[in-house]
This record gives structure tokens, C-alpha cells and sequence, in this order.
């Protein structure tokens, strides 16, 4: 598979460059700082995506910079374009430091080195909330996975990829990664 990735500015100053890049392009990430959360830019590249039904992604970068909030910014995020947004990777933290990756479908957690680890009480925590969200967006992109659902307010790991692919083209899953 080749992945070609196109680099558009994310100032709003640039919105044309954003206008030409979606003309050509399959899919989108919008990349966020967790530092400065949601932008006007970030808000006007999502509105064009929705307009040209682009999937669309995000990313929160700069975890590691003071005073950055992954949870405000996805709380944010979720208030402004809706349940659809939902974690996949989040950070696991201790106090205001990253300590590692959580990936939401294995429930599983590097630490910054890449190695494996446990996951915290907090991470933990996350964990659930997130992937009962998921699981709810995932039971509506098909009839057999909402019925899945329903009978065991669960699904498995496969079905949930199965959602995922579905959800991301149908714009109804819209998965939020972070570093």
C-alpha cells in the first residue's frame, strides 16, 4: 500500500491550501496540539471535510509540552462535532506526566520507551468509558453489530475493526490518536 501525505498548513490564514489538498485526498488527519486544543483552523478544516464527507481523523500531539490537557481537548472535541469522536489511543498519565500509550481495542499500554506496562487505576477507568462509547458508534454503522451489542453490551475486538473501517468511511466513527 502506498500512502501519499499531503501537509496543509493548519493556520487559518490558510484555508485555501486546505480547500485544494481535499480535492485529492481520501482521507483526512486533523492534527491538534494538547496544549492549545481546538482551533478556528482545526474548525474550519473539519467543516470542509464534512462538506466533501472526507473520513476523517485526529491527532493531539505535544502531550509532553506543559499544560497539556488530552482530555480537555477530546472533551472539547466530542462537545463540538458530537459522540462520533472517540479515543483509540490515549495517553496513560501519572500526575502531569505521560508515562505511556494506552491502544483502546487491546487495552493495552506501552510505556515511553515502547515497552510493555500496566495499565494505571485511571487508565483503567479510561479505558471503559472510552471503549463503551466506541462500542455505541460501532453497533450503529450495522444491524448485525447492533444486535451483537445489545445481547452482551459488548463486542469483540474483530467486529469492533470491522466498525471501525465502516464508521471511519461513513464519517460515523471518528477515531482521536495522541502521542
Amino acid at each position: 500500500t502506498k500512502f501519499n501525505i499531503i501537509d496543509t498548513p493548519g493556520f487559518f490564514d490558510f484555508v485555501g491550501e486546505v480547500q485544494q489538498s481535499i480535492k485529492v485526498a481520501d482521507a483526512a488527519i486533523i492534527v491538534l496540539s494538547g496544549k492549545s486544543g481546538l482551533t478556528v483552523g482545526a474548525e474550519k478544516a473539519w467543516k470542509s471535510l464534512k462538506d466533501a464527507n472526507l473520513p476523517t481523523m485526529f491527532y493531539i500531539s505535544k502531550m509532553d509540552e506543559e499544560n497539556a490537557n488530552y482530555y480537555k481537548v477530546v472533551d472539547d472535541l466530542r462537545a463540538q462535532f458530537g459522540n462520533s469522536v472517540v479515543p483509540l489511543v490515549f495517553p496513560m498519565m501519572k500526575g502531569e506526566k505521560v508515562v505511556g500509550l494506552v491502544d483502546l481495542l487491546s487495552k493495552t499500554a506501552k510505556d515511553t520507551q515502547g515497552n510493555d506496562c500496566a495499565l494505571s487505576a485511571e487508565a483503567e477507568s479510561r479505558c471503559e468509558e472510552y471503549l463503551m462509547s466506541l462500542s455505541e458508534q460501532v453497533a450503529e454503522t450495522s444491524e448485525e453489530l447492533m444486535e451483537k451489542f445489545f445481547d452482551t453490551m459488548e463486542l469483540e475486538e474483530a467486529d469492533m475493526v470491522e466498525g471501525i473501517k465502516v464508521g471511519l468511511a461513513e464519517r460515523t466513527v471518528v477515531p482521536v490518536f495522541a502521542s
